[in-house]
């Protein structure tokens, strides 16, 4: 929910030019391409009802969003600019409507927080159909359309749910997930760059070992928890690996090699995908203060994407500048008092992949509001938190529909991801209630 809370705060950002909060036609079009899946964008257009019940006049909303940001702020365009996204977080819990939904459940819906509505079950207007469901999981878990076998076994099945399953399960067993589907959904967390992987002439790391992980992790009902905290790799036989990796990569005259094809990292010091030497020489690069990585695992692990102004929690007496960039100034400080502490315990880590121990500033720092000691509390923050779980059903929720959820969709995708814990945190699990949703088989009554 925090996401969409976040991306609501890009609309309201849009939306107010002064503090009269008057909205434009431009506006709303700029909110609906920031995030086009929100109900209210169906027209590509954010009605000025959002905040005003007239305009000038306040709603609920608009008035809560009002008393919130002058706790903030002075009466300037860029004070209220930058303090606006904190001012729609700390209404997100209210019901400023007083409809029964808080202002957060409400802007997730695409529904508007200041008008009192019943959110319509949309749902009814759809049947659940096992021959679309069949045909969906096959092309998404197997790689393939059913055969003419497989649909003539789910016509004489007398529990068709039960077939689905069964075929599913197999799907997710067969060569193409566990070796080019998983690897595709993986893509967007590894990013490999071929200019710089084993076969370049400036060699960074082998992303194979990131792949190899990913996959091994998402396969089999494992905690999918341990893409954080892994302590282990996986070879090219698929064995799992304790300790070092010792590369046999060797520069050559035209060949530089700054990483190679191993993995240096101590067991002790691993925490799974984020601390791969891929990870790291792509993220961490030369900088003292890893910024890049800690925003990198912000947006792919939790779905917050701090150059969004999402995810901000200011941190007291942050930014410290710690390393003399300047980002105390007004245009910058407030979202780096979220993304220096964030970053802190990245900057123990080489941009090789070692851990080297922490810098003058020490490794202590911050994530979700929750102060930690070292990457190790960091990553035990994460795993916990629900954007944890609504980042990672996302993943697969948008593999399947290469969109988010919206509408009728959005209670369905909140009962998988709340799911995650009762099912051990699996991904085959939670894939498994997701083709039993009238999002994925559902047709038209």
């Amino acid at each position: 929910m925090l996401n969409r809370i976040l991306k609501a705060s890009i609309l309201l950002h849009l939306l107010i030019s002064s503090w009269t909060l008057t909205a434009s036609e431009s506006a709303s079009v700029s909110f609906c391409e920031v995030d086009p899946s929100f109900s209210v964008c169906t027209e590509k257009k954010v009605e000025c009802s959002f905040c005003h019940s007239e305009t000038p006049k306040l709603n609920p909303y608009g008035a809560d969003l009002m008393t919130a940001l002058s706790k903030l702020s002075g009466y300037s365009a860029a004070e209220m600019q930058r303090f606006l996204p904190s001012a729609v977080i700390s209404i997100q819990e209210l019901d400023s409507d007083k409809d029964g939904a808080s202002n957060g459940e409400e802007i997730s819906l695409g529904r508007a927080p200041g008008t009192a509505d019943v959110n319509e079950d949309q749902s009814e207007a759809f049947i659940y159909d096992a021959a679309t469901a069949l045909r969906r999981l096959s092309v998404l878990y197997c790689g393939r359309h059913p055969s003419f076998v497989e649909m003539n076994g789910l016509d004489g099945a007398t529990d068709k749910r039960g077939y689905l399953h069964e075929q599913l399960g197999k799907c997710l067993e067969s060569t193409y997930w566990l070796n080019e589907g998983l690897n595709r959904i993986a893509d967007d967390k590894i990013r490999p760059d071929a200019q710089f992987g084993i076969d370049s002439n400036v060699v960074f790391a082998d992303w194979d070992f990131d792949y190899r992980l990913f996959s091994h992790i998402m396969s089999k009902d494992r905690d999918v928890r341990e893409l954080l905290t892994a302590q282990y790799h996986i070879d090219v036989n698929g064995n799992v690996v304790q300790g070092p990796i010792a590369s046999t990569l060797v520069a050559a005259p035209a060949r530089q090699v700054l990483g190679g094809n191993g993995q240096p990292l101590v067991a002790t010091r691993r925490q799974g995908m984020i601390t791969t030497q891929w990870f790291m020489m792509t993220n961490n690069m030369l900088d003292p203060l890893p910024r890049s990585t800690g925003a990198e695992v912000y947006r792919a692990w939790l779905g917050l994407d701090i150059a969004k102004s999402q995810g901000l929690k200011p941190v007291a007496a942050e930014p410290r500048d710690v390393d003399a960039k300047g980002i105390k100034a007004p245009d910058c400080s407030f979202c780096h008092s979220t993304l220096d502490p964030l970053s802190y315990p990245f900057s123990a880590y080489s941009f090789q992949g070692n851990y080297v121990g922490p810098k003058a500033w020490g490794e202590a720092g911050s994530i979700l509001g929750q102060p930690v000691a070292n990457l190790r509390a960091w990553v035990n923050v994460a795993i916990a938190s629900d954007e944890f779980k609504i980042s990672f059903g996302k993943t697969l929720w948008n593999h399947a529909f290469s969109r988010e959820p919206s509408g009728y969709q959005s209670q369905e995708f909140a009962d998988l991801w709340k799911s995650m814990p009762e099912d051990g945190y699996s991904a085959n699990k939670l894939i498994h209630r997701l083709i039993d949703t009238k999002s994925f088989g559902g047709v038209p009554k």
